[in-house]
């Protein structure tokens, strides 16, 4: 008999308290990391945008070194840039319908001011505009993907960590 006994009191493994003390943790831990790879995607998907609209951006420098001008003919942004699903704007300058995720958007007023654009997965549609080539190019941001010729806040900095 008081081996048996002895036997049970030598027997080791976790009491429920200490499973539940580890459940805990690993739940903490999950709510800690599903936020921030959110978080993350998000921001991978606005740097993809942002970095569409530059080589869209790029694309048109290339084609203003050749012919002095800017242009939203697509056939002549392809030939210059054709890895990007260029699409262009009404002319008007209103939002494309529908207002699609990937695309890089080329738009030239009448007074041939440039702006790209391109929205997020993330629903973040940012701009570059530019309306005199020696002066630079501004960059805007808008959570609601307005029409261009709508977009205010045109900065000379960059979109920054948006």
């Amino acid at each position: 008999m008081h081996r048996r006994v002895r036997l049970r009191r030598d027997e080791e493994g976790f009491s429920l308290i200490e499973v539940m003390v580890v459940v805990l943790i690993i739940a903490v831990l999950i709510a800690i990391a599903i936020p921030t790879f959110f978080g993350a995607r998000d921001k991978a998907n606005n740097r993809s945008a942002q970095s569409n609209i530059r080589n869209g951006y790029t694309a048109e420098r290339i084609h203003y070194a050749g012919a002095q001008k800017f242009t939203d003919v697509l056939n002549e942004l392809k030939a210059v840039e054709p890895s990007l699903d260029w699409v262009p704007l009404p002319s008007n300058g209103a939002l494309p319908s529908p207002w699609r995720t990937g695309p890089v958007y080329g738009y030239l007023d009448n007074v041939g001011t440039l702006t790209v654009a391109a929205r997020s997965d993330a629903n973040k549609c940012y701009y570059l505009r530019e309306n005199n080539p020696s002066a630079g190019a501004l960059f805007a941001v808008d959570s609601n993907c307005a029409a261009l010729d709508a977009v205010g806040g045109f900065t000379t900095s960059t979109w920054g960590g948006s």
